[in-house]
């Protein structure tokens, strides 16, 4: 085995041991920014609206008919 990959080894080793330690540095967790409301919703509607109206203009819903399974 190569000596350096031995050194290198030990030190990783070492590093995560002493990281669970009691008394081991404390790093503050970076400041979080605010967090914005999604934006999906408006899409997701203008979205299903532009379908149901192209739906409707490909295949147009009678009042009269009554509205029969796909699969019968």
């Amino acid at each position: 085995m190569d000596p350096t990959g031995f050194i290198l080894g030990l030190r990783a080793a070492n590093r995560d041991a002493n990281s669970a330690r009691p008394d081991a540095p404390v790093i503050p967790d970076k400041p979080r920014r605010p967090r914005r409301p999604p934006r999906t919703t408006s899409v997701r509607r203008a979205t299903a609206m532009s379908l149901r109206s192209l739906a409707a203009r490909i295949e147009p819903h009678h009042e009269s008919e009554p509205c029969r399974p796909a699969i019968p």
